[in-house]
């Protein structure tokens, strides 16, 4: 079984790299002066000139484009799945970019925890993966719900994607529609996938953001999303969105297995 987990970096940090572990240089297109000695997401079929909005979904696009494995996955440079926490163990929480998923379950660690946590992930997925189809981080908590925690992004975004997910998968609009109404949700865009669902979701998921994005010209929300920063960041939230709806759709009518693992953060 070959696995490939792309780690989004965007500025020096310590560096993992084995063979499951790909280091990956996300929005280099943004910044061309800059050289982090690694593969970079702006070779082959890519978006990386639209990283300043998508996020590191450049590199999970990238991913999708440019690597052939039988498991696909992304993870960021400071935050690892990593193997279960003992039982009774508190999970620290704290402030998301926006205040977005202020009661995120995590474990924060320094270089060496962090790299034995991702080399002992590693081992676990060839097991894991035999037994379940998708990973995903631990669910953090939203108070109230999901939709208010995202409003705070704007709220014209989040109706924009729910008229962009009717348009386009109307069988998800339900599932959207509860799913903006519960307390908790995967965060982070990070999760590991058999390559066929992962093929599948990011055609889900890059439809409805082009959508989306088409959808705020049209309708004169921005007139060039290269140059009103207010867009920044806002397609890596909204993806955020759509990997759990993709994940909670699938899990209610495809009986798609997914397993949750904890997330360790460096310090």
């Amino acid at each position: 079984m070959e696995i490939k987990i792309a780690v989004a970096y965007h500025k020096d940090s310590p560096r993992i790299e084995s063979d499951v572990y790909m280091p990956l240089h996300v929005g280099k297109a943004c910044n061309p002066e800059l050289d982090l000695h690694m593969q970079t997401d702006a070779e082959g079929d890519n978006i990386s000139a639209e990283n300043y909005t998508y996020c590191e979904l450049t590199g999970i696009y990238w991913l999708w484009k440019n690597v052939k494995a039988d498991v696909k996955g992304l993870v960021h440079y400071r935050r690892f799945f990593g193997a279960d926490t003992p039982a009774g163990t508190r999970l620290k929480r704290g402030f998301h970019a926006l205040l977005l998923h202020s009661h995120t379950p995590r474990v924060k660690c320094g270089p060496e925890m962090l790299r034995a946590q991702a080399d002992k992930f590693a081992d676990e997925l060839p097991k894991l993966m035999s037994e379940y189809d998708v990973v995903v981080p631990q669910p953090c908590l939203c108070r109230p719900d999901v939709a208010t925690e995202f409003n705070t992004i704007g709220k014209e975004y989040v109706d924009l994607l729910s008229r962009s997910v009717e348009y386009l998968y109307a069988d998800y609009a339900e599932t959207l529609r509860s799913m903006l109404k519960s307390h908790t949700m995967y965060y982070a865009n990070m999760s590991v996938m058999k390559t066929e669902i992962f093929d599948d979701y990011c055609t889900f998921m890059f439809s409805i953001l082009e959508n989306v994005k088409r959808r705020l010209i049209s309708d004169k929300y921005l007139i060039d999303l290269g140059s009103e920063k207010m867009f920044s960041r806002k397609l890596g939230y909204l993806g955020e969105l759509l990997t759990n709806l993709y994940i909670l759709y699938n899990q209610q009518n495809t009986g798609l297995k997914v397993k949750t693992k904890p997330v360790y953060m460096l310090q």
